[in-house]
């Protein structure tokens, strides 16, 4: 599948097609943890892309970002349209930078957090408890 393949509503770019657009040489734009907490680049949102079993299971999200759900995230995704953005997962490595190359492709300016949650936390950005999860019923109904 080509990138011009993707182009459709609401289809995920698969992976193969960001890194054939992008070449070998392809370098995505980043931002530090310490960058982002001085509010540098300005105006730019703030995304989480945890993935939702991870993002739950640390019970904590970071104040002023936006939870996008990586698995929904594809063209036609109405986030693409709210740029500039900046992404980031949990170190910021595949899940974070696999959105930044999705939104450039789509033309929306994006960049990547270096080092995601856990340099966030590291540097001090300020947590917010996630609510808890709600008890799961069994076959029966019963919690």
């Amino acid at each position: 599948m080509t990138c011009d393949d993707a182009n459709l509503p609401n289809a995920t770019l698969p992976h193969a097609a960001v890194t054939e657009a992008a070449g070998d040489d392809f370098r995505l734009p980043s931002v530090s943890a310490g960058d982002v907490l001085r509010g540098a680049p300005g105006g730019v949102r703030l995304l989480d892309v945890r993935k939702a079993a991870v993002r739950a299971a640390s019970r904590q999200g970071l104040d002023g970002a936006a939870w996008i759900d990586p698995l929904t995230l594809g063209f036609g995704h109405p986030i693409l349209a709210a740029g500039p953005l900046a992404f980031f997962c949990v170190h910021g490595h595949e899940v974070s930078r696999f959105a930044t190359a999705l939104a450039l492709v789509a033309g929306c300016e994006a960049r990547y957090v270096r080092g995601g949650f856990a340099a966030l936390a590291a540097a001090g950005a300020q947590m917010t408890p996630l609510p808890e999860p709600a008890p799961v019923a069994d076959t029966e109904g019963r919690r």
